[in-house]
């Protein structure tokens, strides 16, 4: 018994010969990471977000525009089928085809071809007729308010 204590009172004190490291990832499970490994294993997330569909010019004309001069309500509807209506007063007067030319509008097959400016706000302006092959320039008084 006189042996004993002294080998249980050395144990004690040195332990039971498993070194301490002082690595903090050694005896750890998990394999230890770099910072750049985290980086890479960091899932992306995408935050962009994806633009809004840009639309056509011809896409932005359909629609309808009215137009109140001298007291005379006139109507132009864009269908998507390139046929304009016309209206004035409520009453259908012309159906014909259109087409876009930059930022104009020609309306009419022949002659006299009617031109709009397409205006930054969505907005038509008469701005010349279009007869024989000549152009014949118009004061751009008379604009179109697109309506929704």
């Amino acid at each position: 018994m006189k042996v004993l204590i002294p080998i249980l009172i050395g144990l004690l004190v040195v332990g039971c010969g498993e070194k301490q490291s002082t690595n903090p990832n050694e005896g750890n499970t998990t394999p230890a990471k770099t910072a750049k490994q985290n980086v890479e294993e960091t899932p992306s997330i995408n935050t962009a977000v994806e633009p809004a569909k840009k639309l056509s010019l011809r896409e932005k004309l359909v629609g309808s525009y009215e137009c109140n001069f001298d007291g005379i309500a006139s109507k132009l509807v864009f269908p998507e089928n390139g046929k304009v209506k016309t209206f004035t007063n409520g009453l259908k007067i012309d159906e014909e085809t259109w087409n876009i030319s930059g930022t104009e509008v020609h309306i009419g097959e022949g002659n006299p071809m009617d031109v709009y400016k397409i205006e930054s706000n969505g907005d038509l302006t008469f701005i010349a007729t279009i007869a024989d092959g000549k152009r014949k320039e118009e004061s751009g008084e008379t604009s179109y308010k697109k309506i929704k």
